[in-house]
């Protein structure tokens, strides 16, 4: 009968929902008394009961260890966060800070105000939920991760870990994170919206430049970008694939004619526009009906 009933107090342990109630200190120490006397009982009684009440007791302690392991770091730094003493010229540099940090979406609006960020910007802790991602660290890192492998974005362990931590903080980081958990038909789905700058630099690129604030990770894009880009429009009269070869056997990027025109149009758009003419796609008409009117007559 007491195995039965020890069974049962496992079960309640180890199963999913009301977890709040599993946490509380008295739930806890209710289930320790408990095991406590079930081990001792067993002693007592030298029975087959004791290896029961053993396994009980370390799976209580592996699951009370794993709990603790997949806390939100998001609150672990909230509370570090809240507790540390700062001064006034502190609280002040981090204030500019977090005013310069870019947010998917508000590039735009900031520039037809004149470049000056808002005033009055959110609170970054409110803007931790997230309909699609989960809030543990570990489960974020597994969601970018996949997705890095299936479409072979070549982000380090080390890379893969800076998106996941920075979409706790950055909106456009966490959006991005959010992005990678949708599934996409084709290639083509995934370049779309406003990041597409960002989205085609993860995907071409072999060795990558990863940083967790938004702005300067664009910054570092846009000259990526720049660089490959005038180089594939430097020579004279070549078509699109052509110029797209010509990266690729250079930089051993992954261009290719659709990813090249987004970065192409991403530049112009950002004051860097690069020129580069086509070979002629019309004849001349005139040499033609006179290698006609030859061929004519000689033949």
């Amino acid at each position: 009968m007491s195995i039965i009933v020890l069974l049962i107090f496992i079960a309640v342990i180890t199963r999913k929902t009301n977890e709040d109630r599993r946490q509380s200190d008295l739930f806890k120490k209710i289930i320790m008394a408990y095991v406590g006397i079930s081990v001792l009982a067993g002693l007592l009684s030298s029975g087959g009961f004791v290896p029961v009440a053993i396994i009980g007791a370390l799976i209580w302690h592996y699951y009370n260890k794993k709990q603790k392991k997949e806390k939100n770091s998001w609150q672990e730094a909230y509370e570090r966060g809240k507790y540390r003493p700062q001064d006034d010229d502190s609280r002040q540099r981090n204030s500019q800070t977090y005013q310069q940090q870019s947010f998917a979406g508000q590039n735009a609006a900031n520039q037809a105000g004149g470049g000056r960020f808002s005033q009055t910007q959110p609170d970054p802790m409110s803007k931790m939920e997230s309909v699609l991602l989960a809030r543990p660290l570990a489960k974020r890192k597994k969601v970018i991760q996949e997705f890095n492998l299936k479409y072979r974005l070549t982000l380090t362990e080390a890379e893969v870990n800076r998106i996941a931590e920075a979409s706790y903080v950055s909106e456009g980081w966490k959006k991005e994170a959010e992005a990678m958990t949708r599934k996409y038909d084709t290639i083509g789905q995934w370049f779309q919206g406003p990041t597409a700058w960002l989205r085609v630099y993860m995907y071409v690129f072999q060795i990558q430049n990863i940083s967790s604030d938004f702005a300067m990770q664009k910054q570092i894009c846009i000259e990526a970008l720049d660089e490959v880009i005038a180089y594939g429009c430097e020579p004279e009269g070549m078509t699109v694939e052509e110029r797209v070869q010509h990266i690729n056997s250079r930089y051993f990027t992954y261009f290719d004619e659709m990813t090249f025109m987004i970065a192409w149009r991403f530049l112009e758009q950002e004051g860097r526009p690069h020129k580069m003419s086509q070979p002629d796609l019309v004849r001349n008409v005139d040499e033609d009906l006179e290698e006609l009117e030859k061929k004519y007559r000689t033949g």
